[in-house]
Parts: structure tokens; C-alpha cells; sequence
């Protein structure tokens, strides 16, 4: 009879524990829990530091992406532009370290010898003074102008000779017309001068300054070698 009750007991015992759940091990191999509740969606708005039209979406609707994902591009011009610039710029600089580190380039050193071999024809011109052309010219220039500063001063003298019967019009004409040309006449004549003189002072001066300059470049880019200060500038 006791033996009866206690395998009543455990049946029982067994009953009660697969009723509050604990009946996994004996039936299904499931490990699904299932829970009564209310799911709750939140709607999130992202807003973006710089606007613009978007130019590209890089996700699709209810993808789940880890935090730092891009999700548009924006169109923006003027960064491009800016980009653009600042990867010119740092090309500016990588061929600037370069040259500081190798020195300066051949065809540096030969645009640096053209520079100082026209300075030195320059001077040399300059002193010399005027060209044959030029001086032709001039002289082209005086003797057209000398021709009518004569035609308007005969014209003149006729007008003045008459003046009562000619009209005030025709009188300011002609006194006009040979005012003008006798400025010409005395700007070709001083231009004749000039070019007979040869170049002015200041010409000469200026000529010896630009070769100084083209000089010391040169001989700046012949004894050149690469500097430790230039590179870290570059």
C-alpha cells in the first residue's frame, strides 16, 4: 500500500512539472519561447549637416545597417570644386618636396640660361641704342608729319591772309588743324631724337637689373643641392 502511494506521488510530481513548463526534456526538442506582449515601432527622422540634392541612396528601405553606414550623397558642387583645388594644391607640394629633395630640374636650369642670355642681348641692344628698322621708322614718322605741319600752316596763313572774307568756321579749322600738326611734328622729332641717341639712362639701368636678376637665378639653380630646411618646407 505505501509503495502504491509514492509511485502516485511521483506520477503526479511529473504531471505538475510539464504543466508549468518543464516538459521539454520528455516531448519536443523546440526551443522556441513564445511570450504574450506588444511590439512598439519608432520612427526615426535623420537629418543631415550639409543639404542639397541627394545624388545617390546607398540602402533600401528596412535594411539594418551598423552604426557609421553611409546612407546618401548629397550633390555638392562647391565641395567638389574645393576637392578639386585642395588635390592641386597637394600635388603643388609633393612636386615641391621633390624638387627639394633631388634640386632643381634640367629644364629649370635651361629656362634660367634662356632667361640670362636674352637679359644679356637686351642690355646689349640697349646699348648699342636704336635698331636700323626703328630708326628707319622714325624717320618715315618725321618726314610724314614735317609734310603736314607744312600743308596745314599753308593752309592757315591762306585763311588768315583772307580772314575777313572766310567764315569763323573755316578760320578754327585750319588754326586747329595746324595746331595738331605741328604737335605731331614735335612728337616725331623728338622720337627721331631718342632713337638717334640711343636708349635713355633709366633703359640702360633697368636692362642691367633685369640681367642681375636672371644672373643670380642662374647661378642659384647651377650651385644648387638639395637642403634639409627645403624639404621640410616642402
Amino acid at each position: 500500500m505505501k509503495r502504491i502511494s509514492i509511485i502516485v506521488a511521483v506520477v503526479s510530481f511529473i504531471i505538475v512539472l510539464a504543466s508549468l513548463g518543464f516538459g521539454w526534456p520528455f516531448g519536443s526538442k523546440k526551443e522556441t519561447l513564445k511570450l504574450p506582449g506588444t511590439v512598439e515601432l519608432h520612427e526615426v527622422r535623420l537629418g543631415s549637416k550639409v543639404g542639397g540634392r541627394v545624388a545617390d541612396v546607398m540602402v533600401f528601405e528596412g535594411q539594418e545597417v551598423p552604426p557609421g553606414t553611409d546612407i546618401v550623397r548629397f550633390e555638392a558642387p562647391e565641395l567638389e570644386a574645393q576637392r578639386k583645388q585642395l588635390e592641386c594644391r597637394l600635388a603643388i607640394a609633393r612636386e615641391e618636396l621633390k624638387k627639394a629633395e633631388t634640386g632643381p630640374l634640367p629644364q629649370e636650369r635651361a629656362e634660367a640660361k634662356a632667361l640670362l642670355d636674352g637679359a644679356l642681348a637686351k642690355v646689349d641692344k640697349v646699348r648699342i641704342g636704336w635698331r636700323k628698322e626703328l630708326k628707319k621708322q622714325a624717320e618715315e614718322e618725321l618726314k610724314i608729319a614735317t609734310a603736314d605741319w607744312k600743308l596745314a600752316k599753308e593752309n592757315y596763313d591762306r585763311i588768315e591772309a583772307i580772314r575777313i572774307q572766310a567764315s569763323k568756321t573755316e578760320y578754327d579749322t585750319a588754326k586747329t588743324a595746324w595746331i595738331t600738326a605741328e604737335g605731331r611734328l614735335a612728337a616725331a622729332s623728338a622720337k627721331m631724337e631718342m632713337v638717334s641717341k640711343g636708349g635713355w639712362d633709366f633703359e640702360i639701368l633697368e636692362a642691367q637689373a633685369e640681367m642681375s636678376r636672371a644672373e643670380a637665378r642662374y647661378q642659384l639653380l647651377t650651385e644648387a643641392t638639395p637642403r634639409q630646411e627645403d624639404k621640410e618646407i616642402a
